[in-house]
């Protein structure tokens, strides 16, 4: 199919929506090409209940621990055994801690510019969600373990140019049609019962009588 009979089967007042989602590609693939890599790395650490008859209340004591992830007791030891290398606040906003609802363990999410260095502010906080949990082995009875420890990634997990153009031509296209949806239609006219003279001829109901 030439480009010529593909045009015809597009009716002309939708052209506008079309070339608005060809632009939104465009800034889409622009924007995943030149926009910062974002590499994420992850972690597991897991609890295990000293006592194995308290199994079950591991998986609660996990969900607990992964809360508190950004607060200060761990990101802070997160911090300290970076020697300087990382901040509280760089860990807190780089960092994301997640429990499964249905086994104990912890899931540890890291972002940073570079695969090296989202695997290390990872790994920083799942140290100190272990070193936390052992000081409070004493009441608790669960004891935290590093299960997996994080790798840097390698690719980067955003942006992607593909997914950016995707994106980009369906909020081109709607809005395009929005557009095509709520300007005045000019192409259609409007009838009226006038004639060239400026009389308005009426429709008249007609009026039934009994008849004799």
């Amino acid at each position: 199919m030439d480009a010529v009979r593909l045009t015809n089967l597009v009716p002309r007042r939708w052209w506008p929506a079309i070339a608005t989602a060809v632009l939104g590609a465009l800034a889409g693939l622009l924007y995943g090409l030149i926009a910062p890599q974002t590499y994420t790395a992850t972690a597991y650490v897991l609890v295990v209940a000293t006592n194995p008859a308290n199994d079950t209340s591991a998986v609660n004591y996990a969900q607990v621990y992964a809360r508190l992830g950004r607060q200060s007791e761990v990101v802070g030891r997160a911090a300290d055994a970076s020697r300087g290398t990382a901040t509280v606040d760089e860990l807190r906003r780089s960092v994301r801690t997640s429990a499964s609802p249905d086994a104990p363990v912890i899931e540890v999410t890291g972002s940073a510019g570079t695969a090296q260095r989202a695997a290390i502010l990872t790994n920083l906080v799942a140290d100190g969600l272990v070193s936390t949990g052992d000081l409070q082995t004493g009441e608790t009875r669960m004891n935290l373990v590093r299960l997996s420890p994080a790798y840097p990634p390698p690719a980067p997990s955003a942006p992607k140019p593909f997914l950016s153009l995707l994106i980009g031509a369906v909020v081109g296209f709607l809005v395009g049609a929005l557009f095509v949806l709520t300007r005045p239609d000019r192409g259609r006219t409007v009838e009226t019962d006038t004639d060239p003279f400026g009389t308005v001829y009426r429709p008249v109901n007609p009026v039934l009588t009994d008849l004799p």
